[in-house]
């Protein structure tokens, strides 16, 4: 699991940017790999017609062939989407922990700004009490 280090303001940008350059590097790979193979299939399919138009014996061996590509289409698609669904998964699951990290910093910023502003009316009460106090000359 990535994890991303703490700036000022959240979390480290380039980090984060990184991590979503790779995302989506990955999820460009995934789209040029179902293309190429939805082009593949195109190709098969053509084929398959183009066998389609021989002679008796060939359109025995075609129907062989188109089943195979068939088969071949569908574990191909079969593969893709389960590739897509693990990449989206995981991608909603960081999004989910990055969103929890957040939330608990947001919690954790608030509850300091209150005591920060309790401990700074103590000393402003204990400032004014400074003042009210009357030394004794002698």
């Amino acid at each position: 699991m990535k994890k991303f280090s703490y700036e000022e303001k959240g979390y480290n940008r380039k980090e984060v940017n990184a991590f979503i350059d790779e995302v989506i590097a990955n999820s460009e790979e995934l789209i040029n790999r179902c293309k190429s193979q939805a082009e593949e299939i195109k190709g098969l399919t053509e084929e398959l017609e183009r066998l389609k138009n021989t002679d008796s014996k060939d359109i025995e061996n075609s129907s062989k062939i188109r089943a195979s590509a068939l088969r071949d289409a569908e574990e191909i698609i079969a593969s893709a989407k389960m590739n897509a669904s693990m990449i989206l998964n995981d991608s909603l699951l960081r999004a989910s922990e990055l969103n929890d990290r957040a939330n608990l910093y947001e919690r954790k910023i608030k509850l300091f700004k209150k005591k920060f502003k309790v401990l700074i009316d103590e000393y402003e009460l204990i400032s004014k009490e400074i003042e009210e106090i009357e030394f004794d000359k002698e």
